[in-house]
């Protein structure tokens, strides 16, 4: 009686500590995976090769347990140990930002962007993530053998034990992004994980100075699987495919929730919660569905058959849902978004996932019945199997399946491969005699080749309803992008059904944001730029004669292809100058591997509330700018004000005083609908409007250049906002804290973004307010009053906006004996090029 009590002790208590096991091992993959975007950068490539990593590991790990278990005779001594060896090993990941800080310099830009950058990267990837998930993925083995060996069953009790690991993995998540990251910070939340670790080591420690095992007991003493070193293949094959089906279809997943969510770090989250939710669903109903299957064989073949169709029949179930209404349009919170997603998904992939994660499960059931291992012994070997199987699961998805088929097609073939291998699985265990199994393959694989042929390729990655012509569409590994011609916008790069990447309609605006720093140096001979997208901004560099060189980074390169190919006729062509290079790298890391290269560097406008966008607002990317610049350079930072709250705003420009004290304002255009603002930073110089004048008699000199404000500085001061003028303290933003992305993200999600965003009225609010500080005007040039005007202006073209026809007569009697008649009367200059609607003088 007393032996039974304590095995229940014991068998309960693991349950709890596999629970807190699980919830550490998914709160670290979360933050590791942010914390290699950081470094690395925020492409897809560096989520999914942490991915491959945490896998790889965990795999090694199971694998190392099941060649080792027979030698382990103090289990909780070793998983002690092992827990403090995930807190020593994931030291260097915390502390990666210091510990990395050399390497890109060291490395320069050459190397970086050559072969030698990707194996750096990928070394990094391996060396810091692949030590401490081996050690996870020894662990789980080793305490489920410890408590089996007991007395336990591993098709009913080991299956128990995974599925409180994985719902504790649910746990750690929404722990991890809920609460900890918005609250303490990347680091910070990285400790209370390892926390978790010591916690759970302390406990082990205890147990096995208690002498709760049995002294001296080999754990591979009972249960033995004679003449066997191995599991039967059929079985492994089961927990390979389980794992590489189920990341190849998450991966799959993500892109295809892209086309319609906006793509935060809640986002990924959320998708994590719903599938290993439902991984942890499949696990405990297990038994249910074996006794109704009759038996693991008949549960292995029917699951893999409908999975499968789920997974083809996903993308029509989605496009259902989100043809009919916006599902994620309307939030309270941001926890309302993440169930909305997680219900979305559950409705979308969730029965693949389902049955899908019905097969480890079964494969454990088959283990310890018809593989006569109910001690677990080679329990190692099925979960390296299954790590094995997510690590080529998630790289095949993402560097062939995705760019050849397309995500809806893509969800097809994994389906596809889930009706072959239930197939395969009947002929391998000669069930061919059992009619429902071999009845539900043979329909299955029916069914996906239907969807495959026909229903699949109809369904469209672009909302049909915006009216855009599709010009071209490419599937990449960033995302699905479209190149679109529209009556309004003209011809446009579209990513992800989300995010227009410029158009034809705005090109001179585009144009002015490299014109404006451009005017400001007075030797710009060697120009970069964070952002390429169609490729007008920096293709505008080519007209300024003094430019010599010409670096423009873009982390999506599908981008740089269609900006190659179908804007060259508005970029003037940039990929094929001589002296320009257009180069596939994250912005970030590109600029902080360069020393003292650059006169100007501009940074694009980036939407602050994308899933790793918020780098290029962080202290630490401001002062790689800096480092990247020479003696007397300018760093412009665009900002898309229609995107920003005034808080947001300041929290950016107090981050970024902290490399250039004092930065200067400038607007982008006069209208009030979508305006843009720059930060001008200047290294070891300063805004000078002699400079500025001379740079743009060398523009109407040139005569390449159209824009009437960008030919005289009397427009360049029209367009100036004076001095940032911090009014209060605010947090900086940093890597480590993500509070632009999480606080603009939380706004875009769950706010009021119509009612705080800086547009219209509240735009011209803003600017009356206190944020700006002007110098005294020189004796010769009066900014202050052409500054003055310009907001004017901008108060005019609102009243236009708002058929406010009495207040924009009466602005524009003021307006118009004041305008400068040198920008007046330059018959050489292009009105269309014009940063507002018109000018109130008849032009």
């Amino acid at each position: 009686m007393g032996d039974k009590r304590s095995r229940q002790i014991i068998y309960r208590l693991a349950l709890v500590l596999l629970t807190f096991s699980g919830a550490a091992a998914l709160g670290h993959q979360l933050l590791w995976t942010r914390r290699l975007a950081d470094l690395l950068g925020a492409s897809a490539e560096s989520g999914v090769r942490v991915f491959s990593c945490f896998f790889l590991g965990l795999g090694l790990g199971s694998a190392l347990a099941a060649v080792y278990i027979r030698r382990i005779r103090r289990p909780f001594l070793v998983l002690a140990r092992l827990e403090a060896g995930i807190i020593l090993l994931t030291l260097p990941i915390l502390f990666l930002p210091e510990l990395t800080d050399w390497i890109w310099p060291l490395m320069g830009p050459g190397m970086l962007v050559a072969w030698q950058g990707g194996l750096v990267k990928l070394a990094i990837s391996v060396l810091v993530i692949v030590p401490p998930a081996t050690l996870m993925g020894f662990g789980f083995p080793v305490i489920v053998r410890g408590v089996l060996e007991r007395g336990g069953d591993l098709g009913r009790h080991g299956i128990n034990l995974y599925a409180f690991n994985t719902f504790g993995g649910v746990a750690g998540l929404l722990l991890v992004a809920g609460f900890l990251v918005p609250a303490a910070g990347a680091s910070w939340s990285m400790v209370a994980m390892m926390a978790v670790n010591g916690g759970l080591g302390l406990v082990f420690w205890a147990l096995h100075i208690g002498g709760r095992q049995r002294a001296g007991a080999d754990l591979a003493d009972d249960n033995k699987v004679v003449g066997k070193r191995l599991p039967d293949p059929g079985v492994l094959a089961v927990a390979g495919i389980s794992g590489a089906g189920v990341m190849a279809a998450e991966v799959a997943a993500f892109k295809m929730y892209s086309l319609v969510a906006t793509m935060s770090f809640h986002t990924p989250t959320a998708l994590l919660v719903a599938v290993i939710s439902l991984l942890a669903v499949s696990a405990w109903l297990l038994p249910l569905v074996v006794r109704l299957c009759g038996g693991a064989t008949n549960t292995i073949v029917i699951s893999s058959a409908l999975a499968g169709v789920c997974f083809a029949v996903a993308p029509v179930i989605f496009m259902a849902i989100v043809s009919r209404h916006h599902p994620y349009a309307s939030n309270s919170s941001v926890f309302d978004f993440m169930l909305k997603f997680v219900a979305v998904a559950a409705a979308t992939i969730g029965p693949a996932i389902f049955f899908a994660g019905m097969l480890f499960p079964a494969a454990l059931r088959w283990l310890g019945d018809e593989g006569r291992d109910a001690g677990g012994r080679q329990l190692g070997w099925l979960l390296a199997a299954n790590g094995l199987g997510g690590l080529l699961g998630a790289e095949t998805t993402y560097r062939w399946l995705l760019p050849q088929f397309g995500v809806y097609q893509t969800l097809g073939a994994i389906g596809a491969a889930y009706a072959v291998f239930a197939c395969g699985y009947l002929v391998w265990r000669s069930s061919l005699r059992d009619a429902v199994p071999l009845a539900t393959a043979a329909i299955s694989i029916v069914l996906i080749a239907g969807l495959m042929l026909d229903r699949l390729p109809r369904i469209p990655h672009v909302n049909v309803h915006v009216g855009f012509r599709l010009i071209e569409e490419k599937n990449g590994r960033e995302g699905h992008l479209a190149v679109v011609d529209h009556v309004n916008m003209g011809r446009a790069i579209v990513m992800s059904n989300q995010y227009v990447l410029g158009s034809s309609a705005a090109r001179y605006m585009q144009e002015r944001q490299a014109h404006l720093p451009l005017v400001l140096h007075p030797a710009p001979r060697s120009v970069g730029f964070i952002g390429h997208a169609t490729g007008m901004t920096p293709g505008a560099a080519v007209l300024h004669g003094p430019v010599e060189s010409i670096v423009s980074v873009e982390i999506a390169e599908s981008v740089i292809g269609a900006a190659t190919e179908h804007f060259a006729d508005l970029n003037h062509d940039i990929a094929r100058v001589p002296y320009a290079s257009v180069l596939g790298e994250d912005g970030r890391t590109y600029f902080a591997s360069c020393h003292e290269l650059f006169d100007v560097i501009e940074g694009d406008l980036f939407l602050p509330w994308g899933a790793g966008v918020g780098r290029l607002y962080s202290r630490e990317h401001f002062g790689s700018v800096r480092n990247a610049l020479r003696q007397g350079g300018i760093f412009c930072q665009w900002l898309p004000m229609y995107q920003l709250t005034p808080d947001q705003f300041a929290v950016i420009a107090n981050t970024f005083e902290q490399a250039f004290p004092n930065p200067h304002l400038f607007r982008l255009t006069f209208r009030t609908r979508k305006p843009g603002l720059a930060l001008v930073g200047f290294k070891g110089a300063d805004l000078d409007w002699g400079v500025v004048g001379q740079r743009c008699a060398d523009v109407r000199a040139g005569d390449r250049i159209g824009d009437p404000s960008m030919r005289h500085r009397e427009g360049v001061a029209m367009l100036y906002l004076g001095r940032y003028g911090s009014v209060r303290e605010t947090p900086l933003n940093t890597l480590d804290n993500l509070w632009i992305e999480l606080d603009a993200a939380r706004e875009r999600l769950a706010g009021k973004p119509d009612s705080n965003y800086l547009i219209g009225d509240r735009w011209l609010e803003w600017l009356r307010g206190d944020t700006r500080v002007f110098d005294q005007p020189g004796s010769d040039f009066d900014h202050v009053r052409l500054a003055d005007l310009g907001f004017t202006l901008s108060e005019w073209e609102q009243a236009l906006l708002a058929q406010d026809e009495r207040r924009a007569r009466t602005l524009g009697i003021v307006l118009s004996p004041n305008l400068p008649r040198s920008l007046l009367g330059d018959t050489s200059a292009n009105w269309l090029h014009w940063p507002g609607t018109k000018l109130p003088v008849g032009r």
